[in-house]
């Protein structure tokens, strides 16, 4: 079962990069052309990366915001996460929403989901927000679509047909995609280091879900979307150390153990086999 990431809209801190070099390193990345066009979202300026046939690929917003403002979607999305997960400085990076998704594509797979909704989800989770809309009636092979969350939360899942949506009335593809919004810097700033089985079940009800596409239960994962980042007492502890004593741990590393490891090692813990620096 293999996650795709599908949308990526983040912002990063001007400090940490020049502008004109990042647009060109973007425009570089996708091999496009640069055309201004309509800023928004409080933005000033904002340019989009083109491709050989004027498609936008990636669009770029700055002034009248602390932070520079990027996004693309579909293939073009995961370009861009490539490009942000190469940026010298992982902290500076905060990313405001990401869509990642799996595609099935088996006769019945969106009526069992519909079932499974019916006969047992909303039992579970009877006042969690969820929708049906599209072609129900009509039956004119125009897809219908199942959302579940609301948009205003750090996530939502939308289950649709995706194989009619794209104007095949008699295909049996259908996509489950979850967009994530996360509310706290360090899910923001960290986004990328987290695998995205442990976003899609960091809520009870994704959990539920995710364990019915598998097969086989998903508990709730420890990454958290919102409230604050409380760190463990011991990373607190580390922080503190390092804040404190960092240059001189340095200044030992480098002086007194000759940038050994095994030496350093030895020396602030000891009983450790150094035999490896000789």
């Amino acid at each position: 079962m293999l996650f795709e990431l599908d949308w990526v809209t983040a912002t990063i801190d001007y400090d940490s990069l020049d502008l004109q070099d990042s647009l060109q390193e973007l425009a570089e990345v996708y091999d496009a052309g640069v055309r201004s066009s309509r800023a928004m979202h409080g933005y000033e300026f904002c340019a989009c990366l083109v491709d050989d046939e004027d498609q936008v690929v990636c669009r770029i917003m700055w002034g009248g915001n602390p932070r520079l403002y990027v996004s693309a979607s579909g293939e073009d999305s995961r370009i861009l996460a490539s490009y942000l997960k190469s940026l010298p400085r992982k902290d500076v990076v905060y990313v405001s929403r990401a869509d990642y998704y799996i595609d099935y594509d088996e006769v019945g797979v969106f009526d069992l989901f519909l079932d499974f909704v019916r006969n047992e989800f909303i039992t579970a989770f009877p006042h969690l927000k969820v929708q049906i809309t599209g072609d129900y009636l009509t039956n004119q092979g125009k897809g219908r679509t199942i959302y579940v969350g609301s948009r205003q939360s750090p996530l939502m899942l939308r289950v649709y047909e995706k194989g009619r949506e794209q104007g095949d009335p008699e295909s049996s593809w259908v996509r489950f995609e979850w967009e994530i919004k996360p509310k706290n810097i360090h899910a923001r700033t960290q986004f990328f280091a987290l695998a995205p089985t442990d976003l899609v079940t960091s809520s009870a009800w994704s959990a539920y879900i995710f364990s019915y596409l598998r097969g086989e239960r998903f508990g709730r994962s420890q990454v958290r979307l919102t409230g604050e980042y409380r760190p463990s007492d011991l990373d607190r502890s580390l922080l503190h150390l390092k804040k404190q004593y960092g240059q001189i741990m340095f200044d030992i590393f480098r002086l007194r153990c000759d940038g050994c490891p095994y030496k350093f090692h030895e020396l602030l813990i000891g009983g450790f086999d150094n035999e490896a620096c000789d």
